[in-house]
């Protein structure tokens, strides 16, 4: 099983990648893919969000609550987002957002940091959120994942509704 990296008070586990090496052009500055943006419910018995809970798999996993598409007015979920570094190693930070609307009527019904830390190529990050309470605004909505790493960011922009 491949070395595992843990800070569960910041909410961040790190495991390294498999051996499928891809090559990063030299200009490149190293790259970085987000692999899931999600949103669940947050577990009252604090058991998930974690690293490798199926004992005995012969692969590491995260563990998470079920993503939904439907988010439900009153209540608080758990914001999740998970990447790959193939070929950059120094700060990086991850972010969350969920907005309605769009240009002169987009509003933020949720947002906050993730996580911020030192990210090194070769890694598989998993992260956490608690997220606040969600307003009453029914309709469509949008999730968005930020990785920030060096003066790049790359995003992923996940479709939701507000019950």
């Amino acid at each position: 099983m491949s070395a595992l990296l843990a800070m569960a008070a910041a909410g961040l586990f790190a495991v390294q990648g498999p051996v499928n090496h891809t090559s990063v052009p030299p200009d490149d500055g190293g790259t970085i893919f987000i692999t899931s943006v999600t949103a669940g419910e947050t577990d009252p018995n604090a058991k998930v969000p974690t690293l490798n809970g199926v004992h005995g798999a012969g692969t590491n996993n995260w563990d998470i609550a079920i993503p939904t598409g439907i988010l439900v007015n009153g209540r608080a979920y758990t914001y999740t987002i998970s990447f790959q570094d193939i070929g950059y190693s120094g700060n990086c930070s991850a972010s969350y957002k969920l907005t309605q609307g769009s240009g002169a009527n987009k509003v933020t019904l949720d947002q906050g940091s993730i996580f911020s830390a030192s990210c090194s190529a070769g890694y598989l990050y998993m992260s956490m959120a608690n997220g606040r309470v969600m307003p009453n605004s029914p309709g469509a909505a949008l999730l968005t994942g930020t990785v920030v790493f060096g003066n790049r960011k790359v995003s992923v922009k996940v479709p939701m509704m507000i019950e």
